[in-house]
């Protein structure tokens, strides 16, 4: 815990955490699903250097596995988060898929950070060129 604390307290880097995917197939633990375990992080190492990578694929698969809110996820850790993955799935597993216009992440996205200048990082799996270009209107479309 000493030698975290120091690396944070003697650097200027930003280094997010990101949160996991719990998925029920795997069957596996695995740390910072749920808000609680990353405010814990932050309560153990103090810095405004350590933040979230908020993944929302990997938060909607964690929200309905551990059967938790999602909004409820984000405004506990909001002022925490450094920069946001874009992708959605089926909420069993995480699959990196493109989010469509009525993907729950747009909602989401506009009552939580339409006024803020956090990265968003589109994460998604074998796309062509044609994919990505239209992903980008898509989002530009909906988080106006």
């Amino acid at each position: 815990r000493g030698k975290w604390k120091a690396v944070f307290l003697n650097t200027k880097v930003k280094i997010a955490i990101e949160n996991n995917p719990c998925e029920r197939k795997k069957m596996r633990f695995l740390q910072f699903c749920e808000a609680e375990e990353l405010k814990q992080l932050f309560r153990k190492v103090k810095s405004r250097y350590l933040g979230l990578l908020l993944d929302l694929g990997h938060l909607n698969v964690s929200a309905n596995t551990r059967k938790f809110n999602k909004l409820e996820f984000i405004k506990q850790l909001k002022s925490k988060i450094f920069a946001i993955h874009l992708h959605d799935n089926n909420g069993l597993e995480d699959e990196h898929k493109l989010p469509d216009a009525s993907s729950w992440i747009f909602d989401l996205l506009r009552k939580e950070f339409s006024n803020t200048r956090i990265p968003m990082v589109l994460e998604s799996t074998n796309l062509n060129i044609g994919q990505i270009v239209n992903a980008a209107h898509i989002f530009e479309r909906n988080l106006k």
